[in-house]
């Protein structure tokens, strides 16, 4: 889980943020 966190992080992609969004 915090992996992948810290993989959006270093690359946010348009996916990734509204993933982010729908996480937190």
């Amino acid at each position: 889980m915090a992996n992948k966190a810290y993989k959006f992080r270093i690359y946010p992609t348009k996916e990734q943020e509204d993933f982010l969004v729908k996480t937190f």
